[in-house]
């Protein structure tokens, strides 16, 4: 069990979490990376880092304070996956965003999957972001 900033997910056996920065990005706030693979301390997908191929990443960020002028799509019951794509500073084109709102906050997550991972790796994810318990700010 990983917990941190009122964020709480149940990590999958034989994986990763760090709050390491991914990115130079601070707003919106990362809270967390979880990862089927080691992340290697210096990784930064603005300079070109890419996870392994066989692996999948989620990187889960905060929109701080939220802004309630734009409204956000309620968590759902069970995320999916959908097309994926570029992201604006990750490079390679296997990026899905997901964002929704949870008890009065916004949260993004980036969702790196390998095109070699396999498809219990996406499950394992999936499941992991299905059970996130967000409190209130």
């Amino acid at each position: 069990m990983f917990r941190a900033d009122g964020i709480t997910v149940r990590v999958p056996a034989g994986w990763h979490v760090s709050t390491r920065p991914l990115n130079g990005v601070s707003d919106p706030v990362q809270r967390f990376v979880l990862s089927s693979v080691s992340v290697p301390p210096n990784a930064s997908s603005g300079n070109g880092y890419l996870p392994p191929s066989d692996a999948v990443l989620a990187q889960v960020l905060e929109e701080e304070p939220a802004d309630y002028s734009n409204p956000w799509p309620k968590r759902p019951a069970h995320f999916k996956i959908g097309r994926l794509g570029r992201m604006e500073t990750l490079d390679g084109k296997r990026w899905g965003e997901l964002l929704f709102r949870d008890h009065e906050r916004h949260l993004y997550v980036f969702v790196w999957v390998g095109r070699h991972a396999g498809g219990p790796q996406l499950t394992a994810l999936l499941h992991a972001l299905d059970g996130l318990q967000v409190r209130a700010p």
